[in-house]
């Protein structure tokens, strides 16, 4: 049975799209790994195949949000699946993904919570493990990713908005479990990521952080700095790119660490 892993935050600009990116390659060097866009923006999709969303519509893909309905009408997610290789695999996002609330509360006869969930118990099983790139908002879409999740890496971008909406996204996930949305839901660990080594305030935030009495034993040992190679991934992409193993270096340790505190059933 496949682990799902949500990376996600309340707050944009965090970086939890190319930490998604870049942690299912570097999995899918050794396992089996599918990606879903929840984001209407879909930029994990264009960041994974250099392709605007709207070409998936155009190509008649379809994406999350079609997989999700298809629950109901007995279609197979398995046929909005985009495969990227053999061992990496992924669901686009669609233009149409901001109608999900729209069809969540007027159309859809289950519990709104478990939408998602029903449709990746579908497909998981033939994954190591399920990313989910999440909206940058506590909506619906990110209250059925957690719901679908047996575990959480939450962006941290040392500053000082991204610590506020940390500390929601923590209690978010407490909440999950004390109203058994989700009992099993984990916090994996905290990435800080975005660090700018010049900026004496960004060390600040990372420190407080690390020091806090409720957050600071999530926080993964490496962080994640700001390279020029990282953010050349977004039009370079992963195949036949010169700098990709200068680019995901600094990643593989916190990608090493997610995968030891999965295998000890990390808990929050």
């Amino acid at each position: 049975m496949g682990k799902v892993i949500t990376i996600g935050q309340v707050k944009g600009g965090c970086g939890k799209t190319t930490v998604t990116a870049i942690t299912a390659h570097i999995l899918s060097e050794n396992h089996k790994v599918l990606c879903m866009d929840t984001d209407g923006q879909g930029n994990l999709t264009e960041m994974l195949t250099l392709r605007p969303i709207r070409d998936y519509r155009l190509d008649g893909i379809g994406g999350v949000l079609d997989a999700i309905k298809g629950v109901d009408t007995g279609t197979s997610p398995f046929d909005y699946i985009f495969e990227l290789n053999t061992n990496l695999h992924l669901m686009p996002a669609s233009e149409l993904m901001t109608t999900v609330y729209e069809w969540l509360f007027t159309q859809y006869k289950g519990n709104r919570n478990y939408a998602l969930k029903n449709m990746i118990d579908l497909v998981k099983d033939n994954y190591d493990y399920v990313l989910i790139d999440t909206p940058p908002e506590l909506g619906y879409m990110l209250i059925n990713c957690m719901a679908s999740s047996d575990g959480i890496v939450a962006m941290y971008n040392a500053e000082r908005f991204c610590h506020s909406s940390l500390l929601t996204y923590h209690e978010t996930i407490s909440t999950f479990r004390q109203r058994n949305i989700n009992n099993n839901l984990r916090l994996y660990g905290i990435l800080c990521t975005l660090l700018d080594a010049r900026r004496s305030d960004a060390k600040d935030f990372l420190n407080m952080v690390r020091n806090d009495d409720n957050l600071g034993k999530y926080v993964f040992d490496d962080t994640i700095s700001r390279k020029a190679a990282v953010g050349r991934l977004s039009y370079m992409g992963f195949d036949d790119n010169p700098e990709l193993k200068e680019a995901i270096k600094q990643y593989r340790p916190y990608v090493n660490q997610l995968l030891e505190r999965m295998a000890n059933d990390f808990d929050c």
